[in-house]
């Protein structure tokens, strides 16, 4: 699947994932969202304190800026999750996240978080390489209706999110989460995400924020820049 073909989902048919496997009784929540977790999700936090985790929702922020998004997407995984370690038992156990991939869709105001999730407790000398990672077994975080499905995802969903994060990565050399948007998709110049690829184009705009150097300062620019977008380069004089 081409990275830049994003008229399609990121990730096909996720009900048919959706499986009758063993899940507990439904936990309700405040607002009436019932929540199912299957046993495989169940065995992955309490045996390694860890997974992958990739969300389908629906996006309904009225910016499509990058910084908005991530941080958008940070605040729903943190819910879900905690709606979910709460039915499970774990409401009182710390946690945080690591956010992968945050893609929104060209269509239905729909957008897909991939990110990794790491229990109170878990190995912090293991996290990086888990966050490095490419391949991971993925656990799917739906909502069909009034029920939020937390399933495992077949070896064909752990494949997509692969090569997702593999092809991705050929344009963007920053830190992750990397950012895709179907509408915008996302310029970039010697491995940096351009947040305004028209006034970057016309030299007056800048690379994303999250790419600055350590420094806080911008990198100087060579007089040739390379600049992927819709999976092309583009080299300017």
């Amino acid at each position: 699947m081409s990275l830049f073909n994003l008229a399609a989902p990121l990730y096909r048919s996720p009900y048919v994932i959706l499986s009758t496997l063993p899940t507990h009784q439904p936990h309700r929540m405040a607002n009436m969202l019932q929540v199912k977790v299957d046993s495989h999700m169940l065995n992955a936090l309490t045996a390694d304190l860890t997974a992958r985790c990739v969300v389908k929702t629906k996006y309904k922020h009225e910016s499509r800026h990058s910084k908005d998004a991530i941080a958008w997407a940070n605040s729903r995984a943190e819910k879900l999750t905690t709606a979910m370690l709460k039915h499970i038992g774990k409401g009182n156990t710390a946690f945080n996240i690591q956010l992968n991939i945050v893609q929104l869709l060209d269509f239905h105001d729909r957008a897909y978080i991939c990110y990794d999730l790491f229990l109170d407790g878990f190995d912090e000398h293991v996290r990086l390489e888990i966050e490095r990672s490419i391949e991971r077994p993925i656990y799917l975080i739906i909502r069909r209706g009034d029920i939020l499905h937390v399933n495992r995802g077949n070896k064909g969903v752990d494949a997509m999110v692969a090569d997702e994060l593999k092809d991705i990565g050929q344009f963007d050399k920053g830190p992750r989460p990397y950012f895709v948007d179907a509408m915008n998709p996302p310029l970039y110049s010697e491995g940096k995400r351009i947040e305004n690829p028209a006034e970057f184009m016309s030299g007056s705009g800048d690379l994303s924020s999250s790419e600055e150097d350590e420094d806080g300062k911008r990198g100087e620019q060579d007089s040739r820049k390379e600049v992927a977008g819709e999976g092309q380069v583009v080299t300017e004089g």
